[in-house]
């Protein structure tokens, strides 16, 4: 049996490429900041923009490499 950690009643990504493998919901990621009050959002990984997206919807400082989505190389 698989249990989640967080449910959340409207289904939606919340930022990011969803057609990008791996991607997680935004939902998740601004919970985390709404709840630790976070200022300043960094991430090492990025992926399918998900963190940028919720720093920019979050007004929030935000410092990534640079989005798959973007990459043309």
């Amino acid at each position: 049996m698989i249990q989640q950690s967080f449910h959340f009643p409207k289904e939606g990504n919340g930022g990011g490429d969803k057609r990008y493998r791996g991607n997680c919901s935004g939902w998740i990621q601004a919970f985390l900041v709404w709840k630790y009050k976070v200022k300043k959002f960094a991430e090492l990984f990025v992926g399918s923009g998900t963190g940028s997206d919720v720093a920019r919807d979050m007004g929030i400082n935000y410092v990534g490499g640079k989005e798959a989505r973007n990459d043309k190389s």
